[in-house]
């Protein structure tokens, strides 16, 4: 038989069951925004981890953090902090080692730079910042540029020299030339490179504070942000990482031992380890509800494959009479399967677009007002982690319910699937 016909006799089907036919599709669509749900919550304990693994060099596994018992600003000068980290990044286990952290800046003949901070997002001073303030990041020394997967589109890292500091500025600062020159005084700042847009880093701070239910983003993007190497540090504590061959707690012990020399208390753990500690008390909250709906969806499952055994048991003597008439099994098998494609098909475009829809309403909303999360985040969940999966999850469905109606028709004779011989 050909395929033509395969699908009109599908088609045909379908349209003397109509009410049943939009009934399944209803509940197929039920199912897989629910898997939806469910998909989400699961990934939504896992995006952080996944961010920090692309977005420090050396991934979660290769990561660590130490803290100081005092402030350093107090406890000791730059110039031990300086020799200190020196001594750190010079130690065999150790990749890099240094800080980086949210930081605001005056410096003068910037005007331009501030402007166009101000012009990309008009909420950028907030929280008490000066209008005249250039927002971005500071960083400790030239290793905190390996330790971060950054990624330059034009110039590169330059290390400062005797009255020059170099900034670095994100794609939406493009416009700027890299080589134009600030001056403030005696102070000189200089443009040293552009970063690729969409350049990101992991939030300085997230490994330190709590996180909330579903919480999805780590990382701050720095395509409007300006950063300095500034040569000093004002936070007790900093991020490290391991060269390969070495795990983050032997990389722990030789800062230890480094930090002895200078008279240094410090404590330290690995980013797996704090990731770990808030993905149990995210999965604590969310596994009730992610369970409930996968039994949902079990359920929904189980019902509409009782409707299609009822339906292939009611259309049997259609069955009965295309066997006897020369149809094959094959042919059968097809029909029943284009109709699940049909259903199906139906089913996975309705979903995607109540998905997008709820998506650009309703959840980015709510990311953005609590979190500030761009949009970007919660697209790419749904279209990276959750449509994958529902897509492969309606293949199934479509293989699983053709199965029992094509068992009943190559395992019972035409005589008995169109009535018996009384017929």
């Amino acid at each position: 038989m050909k395929l033509i016909n395969i699908w009109s006799f599908a088609r045909d089907f379908v349209g003397r069951k109509y009410l049943m036919y939009v009934a399944s599709v209803i509940m197929c669509v039920l199912s897989l925004l629910l898997l939806s749900v469910a998909l989400f919550a699961y990934t939504a304990t896992q995006y952080g981890k996944q961010q920090c693994n692309k977005l420090f060099t050396k991934g979660v596994d290769g990561t660590g953090v130490f803290r100081f018992d005092d402030d350093p600003a107090s406890s000791f000068n730059q110039e031990d902090w300086q020799a200190f980290m020196s001594e750190v990044n010079r130690a065999e286990e150790i990749y890099a080692a240094g800080v980086y952290m949210e930081g605001v800046f005056n410096y003068g003949g910037t005007e331009e730079l501030v402007k166009l901070q101000t012009e990309n997002d008009a909420t950028i001073h907030t929280g008490g910042i000066p209008s005249d303030y250039l927002v971005g990041y500071d960083v400790s020394n030239k290793k905190v540029f390996d330790l971060l997967n950054v990624k330059f589109q034009k110039g590169g890292y330059r290390e400062n020299e005797e009255g020059i500091t170099y900034l670095y500025l994100g794609a939406d600062l493009s416009s700027v030339d890299v080589g134009t020159i600030y001056t403030d005084g005696d102070e000189t700042y200089v443009v040293a490179g552009i970063f690729k847009r969409g350049t990101s880093v992991i939030d300085p701070e997230v490994m330190f504070r709590s996180s909330d239910v579903l919480e999805l983003d780590y990382s701050v993007c720095l395509d409007n942000m300006v950063l300095v190497n500034l040569d000093w540090i004002n936070r007790n504590w900093a991020t490290f990482s391991v060269n390969d061959g070495y795990s983050v707690e032997e990389g722990m012990d030789a800062i230890r031992e480094i930090a002895k020399k200078y008279g240094m208390e410090i404590a330290g753990a690995s980013c797996e380890g704090l990731l770990y500690m808030r993905e149990v008390n995210n999965e604590q909250v969310v596994a009730s509800t992610r369970n409930i709906l996968i039994w949902l969806v079990l359920i929904i499952f189980i019902i509409m494959l009782c409707i299609q055994v009822s339906d292939a048991i009611e259309r049997a003597g259609d069955f009965g009479i295309m066997y006897a008439n020369g149809s094959s099994v094959r042919d059968i098998s097809l029909i029943v399967f284009m109709e699940n494609v049909r259903r199906v098909l139906v089913s996975f475009i309705l979903w995607a677009v109540i998905a997008f829809l709820v998506s650009k309403t309703t959840i980015v909303p709510y990311y953005k007002r609590v979190y500030g999360i761009a949009d970007r985040i919660v697209m790419d969940i749904l279209v990276s982690h959750i449509l994958p999966v529902v897509a492969v999850f309606a293949v199934a469905y479509m293989c699983i319910m053709s199965v029992i109606p094509v068992i009943l028709v190559k395992r019972t004779q035409p005589v008995k699937l169109i009535g018996g011989y009384k017929v």
